[in-house]
């Protein structure tokens, strides 16, 4: 079949002259694997619970607890309830790969008594900052988590960090061990709250335990042979893992909104997706206006109608102010795409 190519060519170029700029900028660069990992041995700035002491709260005030991303910030929200005071350094509906702190988010940063960050190289243009912004311990939410790489391998233990899923939060799963992770972490920074901690973290699992039951449910809707996800980049690994999807390569194939795309691996998508007659192709809210053009140029190279159902990708929103809210809306918005052909 003859491809309508020339306008395609024009945003896969335009989408790489603009990766090459980030690049040479630094914006777009990635400074996980060089700075956070050598660090985490040390047992101070990047933490787990058991190793980190208390700190101290001068005149009975709260801890001055960091987030370095909205869906982050919501669970420690939830965990803390008001006994601490929650610093959210990304603003609603915004994208974590490309993120770059303004000055006063340094400030704020290295106010905080401890930051908690996602890990697995998702905030690519703020953990240096974050490093270099004070001596506060830095809790990766992640670090329970079992990895999922680009080769499809899982594991645990030292993998190369340029190679793993960030997107641990599509998983109500994870989620739930992120809540372990900062439980035992606020419990052990602020031993006199400790109780309150857990209280609150209990039950907070009791309305994400239920969160998971009601997905299943409704993802029970989904025919066996329509649980194939096509999205704008790799984002649904850990939730395909939990629910029983197959995740096809995406538009960007990468697990960064960052990275490039290249003119034949758009001609190998749009085989695989014709081949497969997948019903929908699901674009995260935090998608560029160059992704969004490229996605509908995809659309019109298809030779058979396909939908592009919008899906929240890496920040929660005014729609979706909560991580509960955020996980329904995916889960309608996949049954949405994937219920019919």
């Amino acid at each position: 079949m003859k491809r309508k190519q020339v306008s395609l060519v024009f945003f896969l170029r335009w989408f790489s002259f603009w990766s090459l700029v980030c690049f040479f900028l630094g914006a777009c660069g990635s400074v996980y694997a060089g700075g956070g990992r050598e660090k985490a041995d040390d047992g101070h700035r990047f933490g787990q619970p058991e190793n980190i002491g208390a700190v101290e709260l001068e005149g009975g005030r709260r801890m001055r607890v960091v987030a370095s991303t909205t869906m982050i910030g919501d669970v420690l929200k939830n965990v803390g309830g008001g006994e601490i005071e929650l610093i959210v350094v990304m603003g609603l509906g915004e994208d974590p790969h490309t993120f770059e702190p303004t000055p006063r988010d340094l400030s704020r940063i290295h106010n905080g008594d401890v930051v908690f960050v996602n890990g697995f190289e998702l905030e690519e243009g703020l953990l240096k900052v974050i490093e270099n912004a004070g001596d506060s311990p830095i809790i990766e939410i992640s670090q329970k988590v079992l990895a999922v790489t680009g080769d499809e391998q899982e594991q645990h233990g030292d993998i190369d960090p340029h190679n793993i899923d960030p997107h641990t939060w599509m998983s109500v799963r994870n989620v739930i061990s992120w809540v372990r992770v900062i439980e035992d972490s606020l419990a052990a920074l602020d031993p006199p709250r400790a109780d309150i901690f857990r209280a609150n973290a209990q039950k907070y699992l009791e309305r994400l335990r239920e969160l998971e039951k009601w997905a299943f449910a409704e993802l029970a809707l989904i025919p066996q042979e329509n649980r194939v996800i096509a999205a704008d980049h790799r984002t649904f690994n850990y939730f395909a893992r939990n629910h029983g999807f197959e995740v096809l390569d995406a538009v960007i194939p990468s697990f960064s909104t960052s990275s490039e795309v290249s003119l034949g691996h758009m001609d190998d998508l749009i085989h695989i997706l014709e081949e497969q007659r997948v019903p929908a192709l699901f674009l995260g809210n935090t998608a560029s206006r160059t992704l969004q053009n490229i996605v509908a140029t995809l659309q019109d190279e298809l030779d058979y109608p396909i939908q592009v159902v919008s899906y929240f990708s890496g920040s929660l929103s005014n729609e979706v102010p909560t991580f509960v809210d955020f996980f329904r809306h995916n889960v309608n918005q996949l049954v949405k795409g994937l219920s019919t052909r």
